[in-house]
């Protein structure tokens, strides 16, 4: 399986303007931005969960242990669900491109990272899955979750035409194609 890193795909689309700018009359610009990125991701943590009576661990003989159908029972259900708010992290974004006539072809890379933010693991009491459990964690250090490292990174590749060329507005229409890759670190305790 072949993995295509950003970089080399964002230097392959400069060195393809490059060269259409080597074989074309026209000019290369880079553009450059700074802004703020303000971003909020839903997570969930689904999973099986018995009854803390069913465990065998918690009997000397572990043939004691219940096996009655709640111990049995294998339905995954929610365990926790919420949102998390980012905040505002710094965003920053280049660009290269290269324009002649009215056509404009452009690369650009955009990139923002963020903290996190962690939350309450308890968020809900009336939770079936969380039903007699309470006894299972301290009330000093409850269960939490944590969105961490949050990382966007983006790469697209655009074309404009412009139908108006010295104006102050300069309408134009554009299509382009792009990828997206964002990483996270999602934690439980």
């Amino acid at each position: 399986m072949m993995r295509t890193s950003f970089s080399g795909v964002l230097l392959a689309g400069f060195a393809l303007i490059f060269a259409a700018g080597s074989a074309l009359a026209g000019e290369t610009y880079v553009s450059v931005g700074l802004g703020l990125a303000a971003d909020e991701i839903g997570a969930s943590t689904t999973g099986i969960n018995h009854p803390t009576r069913c465990d065998s661990l918690l009997y000397a003989n572990p043939a004691n242990a219940a096996s009655d159908a709640a111990c049995s029972d294998n339905t995954a259900r929610r365990f926790f669900g919420d949102s998390f708010d980012l905040g505002g992290a710094l965003a920053g974004s280049i660009g290269l491109g290269y324009a002649w006539n009215r056509f404009r072809v452009e690369a650009e890379f955009l990139g923002a990272s963020h903290d996190g933010e962690t939350r309450p693991g308890i968020a809900d009491a009336g939770n079936p899955a969380l039903q007699g459990k309470s006894s299972e964690w301290s009330a000093d250090s409850p269960p939490f979750y944590r969105v961490s490292n949050f990382r966007t990174r983006q790469l697209f590749f655009n074309l404009h035409y412009s139908f108006g060329e010295g104006a102050v507005w300069t309408p134009y229409v554009g299509v382009g194609a792009g990828f997206a890759r964002i990483e996270t670190d999602y934690t439980g305790y």
